[in-house]
Order: structure tokens, then sequence, then C-alpha cells
């Protein structure tokens, strides 16, 4: 570059030019690092992101599913409640409705 300068004294018009063109470059470079830097730092943060919302979305099934064993452990208590109520009970018919209710909840 030091060179280029003192060729610029005799006014040719290659290395004025070759001049310019690293000027432009090394001007240009520094943005062209500012915009890599910016870039991966906007990937690295879509990334995390994605990340996060991967685990909200891991996190919401494991409570969809915990609910609908609760739902079931729920629907198991009630029967046993209902079981103890007819088993006390020798009426036939009522057992027979005691069948059809624990077949429902099992559907």
């Amino acid at each position: 570059m030091l060179r280029l300068e003192q060729l610029k004294d005799y006014q040719s018009t290659d290395c004025v030019n070759i001049i310019k063109t690293v000027q432009k470059l090394s001007l240009t470079s520094s943005i062209n690092r500012n915009v890599r830097s910016l870039t991966s730092n906007v990937h690295l943060n879509t990334i995390q992101l994605l990340q996060v919302k991967q685990k909200q979305t891991e996190t919401k099934n494991e409570l969809i599913e915990a609910r609908e064993k609760l739902k079931n452990v729920s629907y198991m208590d009630n029967s046993n409640e209902l079981l103890q109520i007819f088993t006390n009970v020798t009426d036939i018919s009522m057992q027979l409705a005691l069948i059809d209710v624990e077949i429902k909840l099992l559907e």
C-alpha cells in the first residue's frame, strides 16, 4: 500500500485506480465483517429461539399426557367408589349397572 501511495505521485491512472479500489475494499471489509457478525448473531438467536420453542412444545405435550393420566386416575377412583357402594348391594341389576359404568369409563 505504501508503495502504491508513492506511485500515486506519478499520476498513473492505473495506480490511482488501484489505490481507490484498495481503499474501497478496506472500507467494505469492515462493513462485511459487521454484517457477517450480525448475521451469525441473528442465526444464533434463531437457533436459541427454536430450542426454547421445542422445550415449550415438549413441556406442553408432557402436561397434556399428565392431564390425561389424571383424568384416567380420577375415573378409576370414581369407579372404585362405585364398586364399594355396589358391593354392599346384592341386587344383580345394580351389579350389571356397575359393569356398564366401568365399561363406559374404559372407553
